[in-house]
């Protein structure tokens, strides 16, 4: 039969442009040029740039959500329905961004606000919240998936000391990830 091909990891994919290394070093690209010609061309209209960056920013949080999901959780359904869930949530708000619909229906989230004791809560606060915990969280899932895959390659007769400690580490820094997500949410835990 031959080798197993192995998966794709997180940065190159299958191939080499469908990871997220790819829309990263693109939007890397499309952001120096965008630098160069405001500084040395200002003249030159910027509005391929207006169009480009949203786009690659939204394809990088996708390729990199479906890609720390399918490495950690590669046989969960639940996770083939998240991973079309973050693609249409980005791709809205990209076209809510490049209609100029999205900073208004922020501003109008801000004025919807809650008052606990003295700390005033928005539904915006709310959802960027959201958003950084959903980020801080997949960063942890990569880190510890990760880990595992390195603990584990040379396990032998010791698989399941070394993958209970991989849990043990996945469980860690998801805890340390929630924490620095209700921090950038605004939630002071003290």
């Amino acid at each position: 039969r031959g080798r197993q091909p192995k998966p794709g990891s997180v940065w190159f994919g299958e191939g080499i442009v469908d990871g997220v290394l790819f829309p990263l070093l693109a939007l890397a690209a499309a952001t120096v040029v965008r630098w160069v010609f405001v500084a040395y061309a200002p003249q030159v209209p910027q509005a391929v740039f207006r169009l480009v960056v949203p786009v690659l920013l939204s394809l990088a949080v996708i390729r990199l959500t479906v890609r720390v999901l399918r490495k950690t959780y590669p046989e969960s359904a639940v996770m083939r329905v998240v991973e079309r869930s973050v693609s249409w949530v980005a791709w809205l708000a990209v076209v809510l961004w490049l209609t100029g619909v999205l900073p208004l229906l922020l501003k109008e989230l801000e004025q919807i606000q809650w008052h606990f004791g003295s700390t005033k809560i928005s539904v915006r606060n709310v959802l960027e919240g959201a958003v950084a915990s959903v980020v801080v969280l997949v960063l942890a899932l990569w880190l510890s998936s990760a880990f595992e895959a390195r603990l584990i390659r040379g396990a032998g007769a010791h698989i399941g000391v070394r993958k209970m400690a991989a849990n043990a580490v996945r469980a860690l820094l998801l805890f340390i990830g929630l924490m620095f997500a209700l921090s950038a949410a605004g939630i002071d835990l003290t």
